[in-house]
């Protein structure tokens, strides 16, 4: 199948998906699209079982797309972009502390609890599981999804000094999980020796290098704009930003999600565009941008459900991950909480709020999809990765506002008790 058709198809299933979530489902993009993609291929499932069509047409459409090269070097940049363009930044920089911890150090911990907790786990029930291949996991498993919490976040009435830092956080925490991720890979198929010193230098290499990067993508695409009058070439100048700037990261080697990030926000400031400016074409440009390749990313990961090798261990497996998951990350955050506290109330209801906000996505099913054949868990740990995603896309994601709202309510009764 020629690479037009397989376009096509995509695109016409990502239009169809969001037209019925838009008509019929009437819920945030993300879980919306992906519940129509999901069901997609469980009924494509279910005919090809009773015999009715035979789905091989659809699996072959599917393994000829290479979801991490899509993920990574495709729509992660341009939807991070689209995000950054809609985002205050002001917000995001009063927040920057909390985001810096939140994308690395938090993440690292987060996936270093969630490893050991599986590894102890799966052992004590009788299965073999090395500590280095649980630690993989927890890696893989660590990153929150930036596109799919900003679909959440985007209809949840949530306070402002929660949803900067979480928002903020999943936009840069990409350069420390994926490093983390391919060096425990690595080191689960290999039995040669590593250096510290390396894995520092090229974690800082990714982070710092896409970083500066993004500014100096953001200066020359402010400056471009500034300069140019035409809304149609404003918009050609921030396609061509992003385009060209994350095969210049890919060449280089950089973060080139976190580049796109630093670069949007330079862009959409006050010395370009504004946040507030809505009626400007180049932001509504990216606004129609951010729903189409949404739902592209959503219907490719209801389609890759047909690519599962699904067993009932691994399926168990994924439910045993699930509250590991969500306390690895309740205890990575529990620190910064902690801290903030002792300056300023903070209800645990704000902690629960930030720990059930931490969605996973296309990210993580991307890493796992790169797990070398070599790894003896690889499928397993591909089924557990579709497991806690959609848990966390539907369970996590539809209560949501629940949550926001019992936090609510304990800030307002802090607040009236004070007064």
């Amino acid at each position: 199948m020629d690479l037009f058709t397989v376009i096509s198809i995509v695109l016409v299933l990502a239009a169809a998906a969001a037209y019925i979530n838009d008509r019929f489902l009437k819920m945030p993009s993300a879980i919306g699209v992906m519940l129509a993609a999901a069901s997609f291929s469980l009924f494509l499932l279910l005919l090809d079982a009773i015999g009715a069509m035979d789905d091989r047409w659809a699996i072959h459409l599917i393994e000829g797309i290479d979801f991490k090269e899509v993920v990574f070097k495709g729509l992660l940049c341009f939807l991070l972009f689209a995000a950054t363009m809609q985002t205050d930044s002001d917000l995001l920089a009063k927040s920057r502390w909390s985001i810096l911890y939140l994308s690395t150090v938090g993440v690292i911990l987060s996936a270093l609890i969630c490893g050991t907790l599986l590894w102890f786990v799966v052992n004590s029930l009788g299965a073999s599981l090395p500590w280095i291949g649980a630690m993989v996991f927890g890696a893989l498993i660590a990153p929150t999804d930036p596109v799919a919490i900003t679909s959440i976040l985007r209809k949840s009435l949530i306070r402002q000094q929660v949803k900067s830092p979480i928002i903020g956080e999943a936009m840069f925490n990409d350069a420390a999980s994926i490093v983390l991720f391919y060096l425990l890979a690595h080191l689960s198929v290999s039995t040669g020796d590593f250096s510290a010193s390396s894995v520092t230098i090229m974690f800082l290499w990714q982070l710092i290098g896409g970083v500066a990067l993004g500014v100096m993508l953001g200066w020359l695409g402010q400056y471009l704009l500034s300069t140019s009058s035409g809304h149609s070439v404003g918009v050609l100048i921030t396609v061509g930003l992003v385009f060209g700037g994350s095969s210049l990261a890919e060449f280089i080697r950089v973060s080139g999600p976190t580049a796109m990030v630093v670069a949007g926000l330079i862009v959409a400031a006050k010395r370009g565009l504004t946040e507030q400016d809505r009626s400007h074409p180049v932001i509504n440009f990216w606004s129609v941008v951010d729903v189409g390749l949404n739902a592209v990313l959503f219907v490719l990961i209801g389609l890759e459900l047909l690519l599962i090798n699904f067993n009932w261990p691994a399926f168990l497996g994924g439910l045993i991950a699930i509250p590991i998951v969500i306390l690895s990350r309740y205890f990575s955050l529990l620190i910064p909480w902690l801290s903030i506290k002792r300056q300023k109330w903070l209800p645990h209801s704000t902690l629960l709020l930030m720990t059930w906000i931490g969605l996973r996505g296309g990210v993580s099913i991307a890493l796992a999809l790169t797990i070398s054949s070599k790894a003896d868990f690889r499928d397993e740990f591909i089924v557990m990765t579709f497991v806690v995603v959609i848990f966390s896309l539907f369970v996590q994601g539809f209560t949501v506002p629940t949550i926001a709202k019992h936090d609510k309510r304990q800030i307002t009764r802090h607040d009236e008790a004070a007064a």
